[in-house]
């Protein structure tokens, strides 16, 4: 409503101008002048907009199904019948009515203001953002940050990224060149330092790719492709690129060729698979023992894919993963996460965490048990 109220006088001068601009067809300096006119004043309109829809509590939440319909309807009913009704006891009935469902969305609201403030959990050491139909996975160690994959959206990784509050990026991990991993790459960047970057060594020509490329080049951020064994650390964590090979020749696609690591914190260990299918699964599988070797400590996994059908049920059951973190859309066509893959991470024993159901999740592992929060699902 605020920013109905501050963009409406705008529309009258913008609309007049424009309607004048166009009577100048036969003189095109004059009709651009008062075009560009027009555009200087719908400026701020987008501005407005942005800044207002970007507050705490912008907007209200309401489902959108069938019921969502149905109670949108009674409300409208309720609303016209409070205005125009002149019968009192009908009108204190849809005065009722009306109190009833704003108040259960009011409550929804506050609900979901006070979860997301208890959001990201103190001494959080991983983060799985809420970027809809996409990866988003943050890694951390006191003060070192790695950033795996920065989903489609660039303002959805970026209000992550700023309610975690970080401004420097150690290590960032585009696993593959897919949209939904790295069309957010400059939401990610907005105002913050990349010391490393790591990209897949699968070569692939889509123009994605090269813009994503193109704008780690622009930065200036030093970019290695990854290979298996590759290794390193953020803070006292240990990482390890465990596919692909240096050529990626056993990559039928991208996403068989995307970055898959494993990283060793003091008390547990994230696998994270970026969107890696069966085959390549089975791959890791045929070389479990040479990365996998301190299974005595607990495994949380970023499922592959988004919990996809595409997955080896073998290599789920072998880790054996207590936390398995789902990065997936709301509502999505893809029919992510599928049943066959929730079976069998429930057959493994692991406890699922979703995006879609829990909103954005962190979570930290003390004195060896995982403490979870999230902001919930909007």
């Amino acid at each position: 409503l605020l920013a109905n109220l501050l963009c409406e006088p705008l529309v009258a001068p913008i609309t007049i101008i424009g309607l004048v601009a166009t009577l100048f067809f036969w003189c095109q300096p004059i009709g651009s002048a008062l075009f560009w006119l027009a555009s200087v004043i719908a400026w701020p309109i987008p501005k407005i907009a942005t800044v207002l829809a970007g507050l705490p509590m912008a907007t209200m939440p309401w489902r959108a199904d069938g019921v969502g319909i149905f109670l949108a309807v009674i409300l409208l009913v309720a609303t016209v019948s409070l205005i125009y009704s002149r019968n009192i006891a009908n009108r204190n009935i849809s005065a009722l009515m009306v109190a009833i469902l704003l108040a259960s969305s009011f409550g929804i609201v506050v609900n979901q203001f006070v979860r997301t403030s208890l959001w990201p959990i103190s001494d959080w050491q991983v983060a799985s953002c809420d970027v809809g139909q996409g990866d988003a996975t943050v890694i951390r160690d006191g003060g070192s940050i790695a950033l795996v994959d920065v989903g489609r959206d660039e303002k959805k990784i970026d209000d992550c990224l700023s309610k975690l509050g970080i401004l420097q990026i150690d290590l960032l991990v585009l696993t593959h060149f897919d949209a939904d991993h790295v069309n957010g790459l400059s939401g990610a960047l907005q105002n913050r330092s990349v010391t490393q970057a790591i990209v897949t060594s699968y070569q692939d020509e889509r123009p994605g790719a090269d813009f994503t490329r193109f704008q780690l080049a622009a930065r200036a951020i030093s970019t290695v492709q990854a290979e298996t064994g590759m290794n390193g650390a953020l803070g006292s964590v240990r990482w390890k690129v465990l596919s692909p090979s240096r050529t990626a020749i056993e990559a039928e696609d991208s996403n068989d060729g995307s970055v898959t690591m494993l990283f060793q914190f003091s008390n547990f260990q994230l696998i994270t698979l970026a969107d890696l299918g069966e085959k390549g699964q089975m791959r890791l599988a045929s070389s479990l023992g040479s990365w996998y070797r301190d299974t005595s400590s607990p495994l949380v996994m970023k499922v592959s894919h988004h919990g996809s059908a595409d997955q080896y049920p073998e290599f789920i059951e072998w880790l054996k993963p207590k936390l398995a973190l789902i990065s997936v859309g709301k509502n999505n066509g893809y029919g992510h996460p599928t049943r066959q893959t929730l079976t069998a991470l429930s057959r493994a024993g692991a406890t699922l965490l979703r995006t879609d159901l829990l909103g954005s999740i962190s979570l930290k592992n003390q004195d060896g048990e995982f403490e979870v929060s999230y902001t919930g699902s909007s």
